[in-house]
């Protein structure tokens, strides 16, 4: 069981610093003759899913693993195991149906046997999601903190196929479409390959579409090249994956009214084009990071042709040549010279590139 002092940034700070009786006694009310309940929402948010402690790295894998927590959040005391959590409002815990919203906020912050209509993809999402907004005083412990997550979902999952740098082959090439919905920065050292989310600083909103995995696919991943020698967790941080697909260029047009975004033409066909999402936004600029060249030394050989990624935006270093970097994620309005994808197939041949 973990003690956890939800709202204390160190050693010294105090819990239930906002603690108030009246809060903790639901007021009734009457109307129509039926008997309702009336509590402050915030509850949940202040004292556990966006307490100080849970912007931690290293606190995420400690929560998630344990099988129960005592909370000391900021209004009153709470109660977290995989089958139930309880506060003092509702003692004997807080309702599990459809409108118990705290209860299930609340459940993929520990590991528990997925439901009959659990989707593997949309769980793994959602805690790539929470563990992405967390802090790290050294982002070279990004997936080191995270990997006591990955083996107890897989093996929760029964996920067999294999998981390289915050991927699981078996969602692949799906997986390879997060995208960026805040301020982020890649790492300044390389943690990960660029086509995974894992090469992004913390503290930023990453995520994932679940109905990518059951949608039409037109690229297949013909093979995953480890890079270097597992970490001290014992996974692979890096590699190249190879794939094989349509491939268009495109240059990026115009910037968008959101931060990081823009839309983007393919050469010779202005009707074409959508919108282009990048990595890596900040408030100073837009420009992509250099990527810390990787020791190619274990690759046979590497591709020289420019090409851009349907629906998945490379760069290729002038420094770097024969290798493709992620630098975003973008959706096609019109694709250049087709209007379906039968004519797509007709009339384009496929190519194949290997992104580190």
């Amino acid at each position: 069981m973990n003690l956890c002092s939800a709202t204390a940034s160190d050693s010294t700070g105090t819990s239930f610093v906002a603690r108030r009786q009246s809060l903790l006694r639901p007021m009734r009310v009457k109307i129509h003759g039926e008997v309702f309940q009336l509590l402050c929402d915030g509850l949940l948010e202040d004292d556990i899913t966006y307490c100080t402690l849970r912007s931690r790295a290293w606190v995420y894998q400690e929560w998630y693993l344990s099988k129960r927590s005592l909370v000391m959040g900021s209004h009153q005391l709470w109660w977290h195991c995989r089958e139930k959590l309880a506060c003092e409002i509702w003692p004997m815990g807080t309702p599990q149906a459809s409108r118990g919203r705290w209860w299930s906020q609340t459940q993929p912050l520990k590991e528990s046997a997925p439901s009959g209509n659990s989707d593997d993809m949309d769980a793994w999402s959602h805690r790539v999601r929470a563990y992405m907004r967390t802090k790290l005083t050294r982002e070279t412990d990004r997936l080191v903190a995270f990997s006591g997550v990955v083996q107890s979902f897989g093996q929760t999952r029964q996920l067999t196929e294999g998981y390289l740098a915050g991927l699981w082959r078996c969602h692949l090439p799906a997986a390879l479409l997060w995208k960026v919905s805040s301020p982020a920065r890649r790492s300044a050292i390389y943690t990960a390959a660029s086509w995974s989310w894992a090469s992004l600083a913390g503290d930023c909103l990453v995520s994932t579409d679940k109905d990518l995995v059951h949608e039409p696919c037109f690229v297949a991943v013909k093979q995953i090249m480890p890079l270097g020698v597992p970490g001290p967790d014992g996974f692979l941080m890096g590699g190249a994956v190879t794939l094989s697909g349509y491939l268009f260029e495109v240059v990026y047009r115009s910037v968008g009214l959101f931060l990081g975004t823009g839309d983007f033409m393919s050469p010779g066909d202005p009707t074409t084009g959508g919108e282009l999402y990048l990595d890596e936004r900040s408030d100073d600029d837009q420009f992509i990071s250099h990527l810390e060249k990787p020791d190619l030394k274990n690759f046979s050989h590497w591709l020289e042709h420019k090409a851009v990624r349907l629906a998945m935006p490379l760069k290729d270093p002038t420094d770097q040549l024969g290798s493709f970097y992620r630098i975003g994620y973008m959706n096609w309005g019109k694709l250049p010279g087709v209007v379906n994808t039968e004519e797509l197939m007709a009339n384009c041949a496929k190519s194949t590139v290997r992104i580190l």
